[in-house]
């Protein structure tokens, strides 16, 4: 039988007969892609030659990861060249995790590489990190053949392009940086609550018909405080509570006076002291939160006293981009590398000449949150902001300097900074950070 349908039919047979494969290519043409790196001549020889890829690890693992189990894949290369892989579950309990590291140490691992599922590859990243070389690699780089995935195929497949050098660890930062972003994000979710907690007690005095909103620009604030602690306490006439306005709200006593003229009932005040002790409670966390992360970063001092300079960028802000992106710059080697990595730079998707949808990737919500928040309606000398009601975007250029770089800073006219702005804003943290290494 000719070339054709013939020939792809006797391709099973013949590859389990012995044949060469690199000298009959057709050969391979019913064969998947993992089969394809499976069938092929892995000797020293055949490898110089061109006839395969090439082994980079000569004994390395590959683990897939979910909540309860771990298919672990231990792949190498034996003795003339034969390639050997031993496949075992494990738990995730701690010392199921221990034994599988004395395994791995044992068969002679080297490298290790797993997917980034959830949270569930934290505590075997603890546990390994210490004895291996560890990749944490995004699933969509190494999707296996649809209809063709099983634990036990994905742990495989993992360890197999490990071993040939095509998997790119994520970064993953060291252990006090890690601990310093659980707190800068445990605080960012605290102070989301917190604005939550405003919106509800302002939902219970539209529901009494007190509208201190639409003459005071923060409920919770110092006046409005005193003003709901009155309400709380039973104090229902508008005169006193609006006497109760401080400094600059005192010129508005007569609007005032017509906004907390409602219909307050033992509910409405009830519900009142319910949420400001919430908000209470919230703003103790937030100081216990702020006095621990001023405790991990005091050896970062000097780090968050440069960045302070930076127009725009205050403490708080300096502290979530150390626990984002650090003070060593080393993983990023240009400014062009961390913007993409921050999700911030437009993305490239082109086929055929037509330039589709160039959307930036997730990136890290963090640190794109620090980006973008503005410092609000400050009057300070550090923002110097000409008008109030403007954001100030953390966006730069360089001039030259001995050890840094004159920052101007530019103003942006809405709430959120474009891609580009962020674009630069990144370049401009790079820059200041890597311009003289601190000692």
């Amino acid at each position: 039988m000719g070339e054709g349908l013939g020939s792809v039919e006797r391709a099973e047979p013949a590859l389990q007969s012995g044949l060469d494969v690199a000298a009959y290519p057709k050969l391979l043409l019913n064969v998947s892609t993992q089969g394809r790196l499976d069938l092929l001549p892995t000797s020293p020889a055949q490898v110089a030659e061109g006839g395969s890829m090439e082994i980079i690890l000569g004994c390395c693992a590959g683990l897939d990861v979910h909540k309860e189990t771990v298919q672990a894949c231990v792949r190498k290369m034996g003795a003339g060249g034969k390639l050997e892989q031993e496949v075992r579950p494990w738990g995730t309990m701690t010392s199921d995790l221990r034994g599988m590291a004395e395994w791995l140490a044992t068969a002679g691992v080297t490298h290790v590489a797993m997917e980034s599922t959830g949270v569930y590859w934290k505590p075997i990243f603890n546990i390994l990190e210490e004895r291996f070389e560890i990749l944490l690699v995004n699933a969509r780089q190494f999707r296996n053949v649809p209809g063709r995935k099983t634990d036990i195929k994905d742990c495989q497949w993992i360890a197999q392009l490990l071993q040939h050098g095509l998997l790119k660890g994520s970064f993953i930062p060291p252990r006090p940086q890690r601990e310093l972003r659980d707190l800068t994000r445990q605080r960012a979710q605290i102070m989301d609550e917190r604005s939550r907690i405003s919106s509800r007690i302002q939902k219970v005095l539209e529901d009494a018909n007190v509208k201190l909103s639409s003459v005071a620009s923060n409920v919770v604030g110092v006046s409005g405080r005193l003003m709901l602690e009155a309400i709380i306490e039973g104090q229902d006439d508008p005169a006193k509570l609006a006497n109760l306005a401080q400094r600059s709200l005192r010129s508005k006593i007569p609007q005032l006076e017509q906004a907390l003229y409602g219909r307050l009932t033992e509910h409405h005040r009830w519900m009142l002291h319910l949420l400001m002790d919430q908000l209470s409670t919230n703003e103790a966390l937030l100081a216990r939160l702020d006095e621990r992360i001023a405790q991990c970063t005091r050896p970062l001092e000097p780090v968050l006293e440069r960045l302070d300079e930076i127009p725009g960028i205050d403490v708080r802000v300096a502290q979530v981009l150390l626990a984002e992106i650090g003070p060593e710059m080393k993983p990023f080697p240009s400014d062009a590398h961390l913007a993409s990595w921050a999700g911030v730079c437009p993305g490239c998707n082109e086929s055929g000449g037509k330039k589709r949808s160039g959307k930036t990737t997730k990136g890290s919500r963090w640190l794109r949150q620090a980006w973008c928040k503005p410092p609000g309606r400050q009057r300070t000398r550090k923002t110097a902001i000409s008008r109030p009601t403007r954001a100030t975007s953390c966006i730069a250029v360089a001039e030259n300097a001995d050890w840094w770089r004159s920052l101007i800073r530019c103003l942006s006219s809405s709430i959120t900074c474009s891609n580009k702005e962020l674009d630069t804003a990144i370049w401009v943290y790079h820059s200041w950070i890597a311009s003289e290494p601190l000692t």
